[in-house]
């Protein structure tokens, strides 16, 4: 007797289809690699096997062989799972090769070719990967709009990139390439955005819902889906035909090419140009859709219960849905919440409003949220039903409003960072030391070590390790105890919670081994220093278009500071200039000792040294401040202060340019002298073996205004990645704290020489 089907994936959105199959008095199967999915315990049968594992799943479904009507599954991406299976246990349904089309991007590209309209695209497998190859395409086929990465394999939109034109494609294909093997490079088409349900029986099609997709390009890079509108605002006649329309070429064109009369569900997200009256192909997939359509609003706006069809569909009957004329009796939407990121400690929302048909969360207390690139990860889902779609919108402001999320941003303490960093980290780039202090890396340059013997790297953190905080415990003035202590710093008119910067690093792949990508990086420390009030600073690396992935990431945030390499063409670095400005930098900044980087040599990127008249030059280039770090001697601050350097960095680089350099402690307050002597007054800010509060603290009784930190923020943000970076400067800024109190310093000004002792 058929009486079973077997489920892949038991999450909120597989739910209602073994609801359905309950109310079909069927019995189900469900297998997912989490036990406590909410709907493991709804399962007849439940398996912890991954939806992907079609071996193992084969194996748990053959004893129940005789028993099954059919493998099926909502709202994932494993149809060609659930084709595979079907073929091998002897279900009816579409082959593996039509399974393939309908979820790899790629293929689904190539073989809708001049039958659908959709975007000029590239598709790149991770072997052939080559710049100049996309480069090629790009001039060949030039887009006005800006290009989309994406991988071929995946969903809820992991991955994909939106990039304004062909300069961001290495940072972009870096990124997708995390998610998939194989990437497809499409043209960006602005244009409205909808989402379509169909079920197909023998080659009929049946369009049961359309609805406007709420897409926000976060961050002006990430294709993030607020929510949907069901049934559609505008032109919903327009739109239902043209989808109509689209789906039965898609079936037709299935049917020629493989020689079957589809019958199974199709999902497609297209554009509808307004003025063409046309649709363009953004995806199609032999399933339902997830997001809630399907299951919930779909139910809603109609009354009728798609999973079920679906099921019946799946058993080989025609559901009578076929032959009903689709009326929508209300207006549905989901809408997700989500924002900012950090462990959940507190989490509370009205339970009941008149339009709100469920409630979804994502998350609980004590849950990590991150900053949001993708579907995946948002906190809520709120599902709404009205009769106006104005009733939907009032409800949705007054439910958002009464919402309470409180994030503890700075959850990790120093051991739990470097345990997970250990995880993370590629070990061929960083051993993560439990002392990061050049004595025992796992690499050199390239990778996240120093150069040489790395005698530089190790004396930077013996040069600052001389010094002590000289704690005050007794007073003997008539003054008032130490209120409070105030870290703040003014830094080119902009204030900050403390004087502690993020140092300027490039190079995820070359120095530390693809354990995290440009962008991610680039970003998420840019995440965390402004919401802790640190100022960030971005990087140049030795291929010419990196300096692009700062410049984007200033663009969102609207502060930080790129630095960018000595190159031997000056007009090189005054283009970087002008581009900085343009994407809202508070001031640009060079790496004056990166003329002896070992990177760029490798590159083949020229560099040289500047004279300082062309250092005033570059100034006038555009109206921000200068910023010249890799100052080492007396000299070159003295030539820095002259060429018009609004703020000048004692830096050797971390030790990265060249064994025997001055360690930044020992050079700092000598070049502090030389300016008092010579009344120059440019803040100087300094980098090198800062790996505490207490060494912050060192580096201002020194003489210095603010700090610079490389490789702990690189670890930090290899093991949490936001959260990581946030609760390692959160705790550096305590403990610069606490040695302001025991020092008896109320203020950073107050910070002097006296306050530190050396050792003997």
């Amino acid at each position: 007797m058929k009486d079973t089907y077997a489920v892949l994936g038991a999450s909120i959105l597989q739910e209602p289809l073994i609801e359905a199959a309950k109310s079909l008095q069927k019995k189900t199967i469900v297998f997912d690699k989490n036990p406590k999915a909410v709907g493991a315990k709804k399962a007849d049968t439940f398996f912890a096997i991954s939806i992907s594992d079609i071996e193992s799943i084969f194996q748990a479904l053959r004893p129940y062989q005789e028993r099954l009507i059919s493998v099926v599954t909502l709202g994932t991406d494993q149809t060609f799972t659930m084709s595979t299976l079907n073929q091998k246990l002897g279900l009816s349904s579409y082959p593996p090769e039509v399974a393939e089309v309908l979820s790899h991007k790629g293929k689904m590209r190539k073989f809708f070719k001049g039958i659908l309209l959709q975007p000029d695209f590239l598709h790149v497998s991770k072997t052939d990967e080559n710049l100049e190859i996309v480069q090629s395409w790009a001039k060949k086929h030039p887009s006005q709009m800006g290009y989309v990465v994406k991988p071929c394999k995946n969903m809820g939109a992991r991955g994909v990139l939106y990039i304004p034109n062909e300069n961001f494609f290495e940072m972009a294909m870096e990124y997708a390439f995390r998610f998939s093997d194989e990437i497809i490079i499409e043209h960006y088409i602005e244009a409205e955005e909808i989402s379509v349900d169909a079920l197909v029986h023998e080659g009929e099609v049946c369009l049961t819902g359309v609805a406007d997709r709420v897409i926000e390009k976060y961050h002006n890079l990430f294709f993030i889906e607020r929510g949907h509108i069901l049934p559609a605002q505008s032109s919903l006649q327009e739109k239902t035909n043209l989808s109509y329309e689209m789906m039965q070429k898609i079936v037709k064109a299935i049917q020629e090419k493989f020689g079957i009369r589809y019958t199974g569900a199709l999902k497609g997200d297209f554009r509808f140009l307004t003025k063409e009256k046309k649709l363009v192909l953004g995806e199609v997939a032999g399933r339902l859709s997830g997001g809630f359509m399907s299951t919930h609003t779909f139910y809603y706006a109609t009354g009728y219960s798609l999973p079920k069809a679906y099921l019946q569909l799946s058993a080989g009957k025609k559901p009578d849905i076929f032959n009903k004329t689709m009326e929508y009796k209300k207006i549905s939407a989901e809408f997700s919440v989500a924002g900012g990121f950090g462990k959940i400690k507190e989490l509370t929302y009205p339970r009941k409003l008149g339009t709100i048909q469920n409630i979804f969360t994502m998350k609980q207390k004590g849950d990590f949220v991150y900053d949001l690139k993708s579907n995946v990860g948002k906190i809520l889902h709120v599902v709404y039903a009205a009769d106006s779609l104005k009733e939907i919108e009032v409800a949705k402001q007054k439910f958002e409003q009464e919402i309470h999320i409180h994030l503890n941003q700075s959850p990790f303490d120093k051991q739990e960072i470097r345990k997970q960093a250990k995880k993370n980290f590629n070990p061929a780039a960083c051993w993560v030391c439990r002392e990061c202090d050049g004595m025992n890396c796992a690499s050199s340059v390239p990778g996240m070590g120093g150069a040489g013997n790395m005698e530089t790297f190790a004396n930077n953190l013996r040069a600052i390790r001389k010094y002590f905080v000289k704690p005050r415990y007794v007073e003997n003035q008539s003054t008032d105890e130490i209120q409070s202590i105030h870290t703040q710093i003014s830094i080119l008119g902009r204030t900050y919670q403390a004087p502690i910067l993020s140092a300027p690093i490039t190079g995820a792949k070359t120095n530390m081994g693809s354990s995290t990508t440009e962008l991610e990086y680039a970003l998420n420390t840019a995440i965390a220093l402004k919401a802790n009030g640190l100022l960030p600073t971005f990087g140049d690396g030795a291929s010419p278009f990196k300096y692009l992935t700062g410049l984007k990431v200033i663009e969102s945030i609207q502060d930080g500071i790129p630095f960018f390499k000595p190159r031997s063409h000056l007009e090189e670095v005054q283009k970087r200039i002008i581009a900085a400005e343009a994407a809202g930098a508070i001031a640009w900044g060079m790496d004056i000792d990166g003329l002896g980087f070992k990177t760029m040599q490798l590159k083949k990127q020229a560099t040289r040294r500047y004279h300082v008249k062309e250092l005033h030059r570059l100034k006038q280039t555009s109206n921000l401040p200068m910023v010249l770090k890799g100052i080492l001697s007396v000299e070159d601050a003295l030539l820095a202060a002259e060429a018009g350097a609004d703020i000048i960095i004692v830096s050797n680089h971390g030790g990265r340019v060249m064994d025997r350099l001055p360690a930044t402690a020992d050079v700092l307050p000598i070049i502090v002298e030389a300016f008092k002597k010579e009344n120059i007054t440019i803040p100087i800010f300094v980098d090198g073996g800062i790996r505490s509060g207490q060494d912050v603290f060192i580096m201002l009784a020194l003489g210095a205004s603010a700090v610079l930190i490389g490789r702990p923020i690189v670890i930090a943000e290899v093991a949490y990645h936001e959260i990581g970076v946030s609760s390692y400067v959160q705790r550096i800024c305590e403990e610069l704290k606490q040695s302001m109190f025991l020092a008896g310093c109320s203020d950073l000004a107050s910070i002097q020489k006296k306050h530190i002792l050396m050792k003997a």
